[in-house]
């Protein structure tokens, strides 16, 4: 019996150990995401990084997940360890990197050696710090062993805030072994892509100085002043919002997005006044109404962690711009010159939007049955602020067009005063001279009497 159950026990011994070792047979482009195999231990001890540590006992774990998602965490300082056992096959382990996305702070061991430290991890809770790479791709050194064990030291920083604006996850680790060269490339292009916002930086900043100088010269045109507060607070949260994007405090994550979030929905309502003001429209409850889901926006995305940006990000910003296009057809019907523009730029805003919302949720991408490549986000949020500046720029032709014309008629009418005048003036004389001559007439009748 012993000669047939120590080799079954051997066999399922090492089948239970194959099933807990992560294997790595090749690496496409994108490279492998770990978040399979992971162990969980909530407690500390060096002994923890060492290759031979027997973890079998650990709580499995998938750290990929959300960090509110994973109640065995402690989110208050206490110190944890993961641990992942990797089979990587010899022919792709060297020129390896490892591209991290973190909610805390780690110290990170491989094979028993301290590879690198990402954030303070410590003992007291007040003295750790929370900091993600972002993706920055850093050496990942591995042998020719057949096993590779990577564990992770790590905490979270004590009573921090963090969101889920704007699709943003917050997983515990998020780690991908990728080659240098695609590795490089892939956090090369995010950050090229996150520059793509100096694109809104200029936009909105030209704009800006536009109208805050118009408003300067002309202060009685009050929507070139709420086009101007606009234009103001997007030129600022858009500077700034490229810092997410590169190796970054945990901290300040929420600290830049919901600022972002905050001043982008303030901002929303003074281009809504703007719009009202322009098209000579009465600011009644429809105005007000949407100024209050702006405001509650900015408590939705502070206090609630999950949809609550969702208030701004699909609700304010989409019902501004459906009131907006609702104004400029009412603008259409009662034949106000030019509001066709704004109509146009209302429906190209609601029409990439819809395609952008589409691709966003994963549902449908029209870029992919298209030869090149559209940024449908891009015009979306362009789209209507340009067309209000080509139409403020019709309507300021107009009014200096009819002010001419009114200079014009003034002119006329001077001239045609000025003739009346000198018309007058010439009969005036003449009568005056008949009158003069008739007097002096009669004074020579009356000298002629007295001396007879």
């Amino acid at each position: 019996m012993k000669k047939f159950f120590l080799p079954l026990l051997l066999v399922l011994t090492c089948s239970y150990g194959f099933a807990q070792m992560f294997r790595i047979d090749s690496l496409p482009p994108q490279g492998i995401l770990l978040d399979k195999g992971w162990k969980f231990y909530a407690g500390d001890s060096p002994n923890f990084a060492k290759p031979d540590f027997d973890d079998s006992k650990w709580e499995s774990i998938d750290p990929t997940k959300d960090i509110f998602d994973l109640p065995q965490l402690d989110k208050n300082g206490s110190i944890f360890w993961l641990r992942i056992r990797l089979a990587i096959d010899t022919t792709i382990t060297r020129r390896l990197v490892l591209q991290l996305n973190q909610s805390g702070a780690s110290e990170i061991y491989l094979n028993g050696k301290l590879l690198h430290t990402f954030g303070t991890v410590s003992e007291n809770p007040s003295e750790i710090i929370a900091f993600t790479p972002n993706i920055k791709p850093f050496s990942f050194p591995t042998t020719n062993e057949k096993e590779q064990v990577l564990a992770f030291r790590y905490a979270f920083q004590p009573n921090i805030s963090y969101g889920r604006h704007f699709g943003q996850s917050n997983k515990v680790i998020d780690a991908t072994i990728n080659s240098v060269d695609y590795g490089s490339d892939a956090f090369e292009n995010r950050i090229i892509s996150s520059r793509d916002n100096n694109l809104y930086v200029a936009s909105f900043g030209i704009l800006f100085l536009l109208f805050i100088t118009f408003f300067l010269f002309f202060p009685n045109r009050k929507e070139s002043l709420y086009f101007a507060i606009y234009a103001f607070l997007l030129t600022f949260t858009w500077t700034f919002f490229f810092k997410v994007h590169q190796p970054i405090a945990v901290k300040d994550i929420f600290l830049w997005f919901n600022s972002f979030l905050i001043a982008q929905s303030i901002g929303y309502v003074f281009s809504l006044a703007s719009v009202y003001e322009l098209l000579g429209q009465k600011r009644g409850w429809q105005f007000l109404l949407l100024a209050l889901v702006g405001i509650i926006a900015c408590f939705t995305g502070t206090y609630i962690y999950d949809w609550g940006w969702m208030v701004f990000g699909f609700i304010t910003i989409n019902l501004i711009n459906i009131d907006i296009v609702r104004l400029s057809v009412i603008a259409v019907n009662k034949h106000k010159k030019g509001a066709w523009i704004m109509v146009v730029g209302g429906l190209v805003y609601l029409f990439c939007w819809a395609i952008f919302s589409l691709d966003f949720s994963g549902i449908f991408s029209l870029n992919s049955h298209l030869p090149f490549n559209i940024s449908f986000f891009l015009i979306s949020i362009l789209s209507v602020p340009v067309s209000f500046a080509v139409y403020f720029g019709y309507d300021f032709g107009l009014t200096n067009h009819a002010l001419e014309q009114k200079l014009i008629e003034n002119e006329q009418l001077a001239e045609q005063k000025q003739q009346i005048l000198t018309t007058q003036n010439e009969t005036l004389e003449k009568q005056v001279t008949e009158r003069t001559a008739e007097l002096q007439h009669k004074n020579r009748d009356l000298e002629i009497e007295a001396a007879l």
